[in-house]
């Protein structure tokens, strides 16, 4: 099965607590939470990032190449065991995510380096390309991401707005989703939060006003790229 087959709006914005907490409490009455959230609308979001021997996708992120994908694997909220492949595309501006459920098993013979047998077995396009890009590319784990995320969404519309924080990188060869003994590195300070808004073709234009009525700062931010570069600077 794949989810979010056509490409989507994304825009990214950077605030501080003040300004989050005001437009979480201004959006919360007209939007749902995701299936993903727990009690207090909130959850755990933890992926394991590849890449390529030659570290294409970070360096086409650095350069800005369009199209370009990357593939990670995801869990979401306190059930750790039930895993999802995604490819996240970004094609001129428009991004989109194809996602597939993951069997525990599977994914400890992809990390054991049997692709080519996940691959003869897969009924799923997605994980067989994904075993193509291990077998063809050498693709391998390079980033560990963990954070924090609200997530709140109107169905019909086919809008969300999620608000991430305490974003923390880690080395990929500790393990996952939790690696055990590794240090963590926060990409941004624990004040902060980062803040997308998705839709599809057009933003309702009441959202709109409620967006444009908190001060954010609209940026490009990528959790791989910066993890990456992070990492980068701490083991250099």
């Amino acid at each position: 099965m794949l989810y979010n087959k056509r490409f989507r709006n994304e825009w990214k914005f950077r605030c501080d607590q003040r300004t989050r907490i005001s437009l979480y409490e201004r959006l919360r009455p007209a939007l749902n939470f995701d299936e993903h959230s727990g009690p207090d609308g909130s959850y755990a979001v933890h992926s394991l990032y590849f890449d390529d021997l030659t570290d294409s996708c970070a360096r086409e992120n650095e350069a800005g190449t369009e199209p370009r994908a990357k593939y990670r694997v995801r869990c979401y909220g306190a059930d750790r065991a039930m895993l999802h492949l995604e490819r996240k595309e970004k094609n001129y501006g428009l991004t989109r995510k194809l996602s597939c459920p993951l069997e525990q098993s599977v994914y400890m013979e992809l990390i054991a380096g049997n692709a080519p047998d996940v691959y003869w077995n897969a009924e799923n396009d997605l994980l067989r390309r994904f075993c193509l890009a291990v077998m063809n590319r050498g693709f391998r784990p390079k980033l560990s991401l963990s954070y924090q995320r609200a997530a709140l969404i109107e169905p019909a519309l086919n809008v969300r707005v999620t608000f991430d924080s305490a974003i923390q990188a880690a080395d990929a060869g500790y393990g996952f989703p939790t690696p055990e003994g590794s240090p963590v590195f926060p990409l941004i300070p624990e004040s902060e939060t980062i803040v997308e808004v998705k839709f599809d073709d057009i933003l309702p234009g009441w959202l709109h006003k409620i967006i444009e009525s908190v001060r954010m700062q609209w940026v490009p931010f990528s959790k791989y790229y910066l993890g990456r570069k992070k990492l980068e600077e701490i083991y250099r």
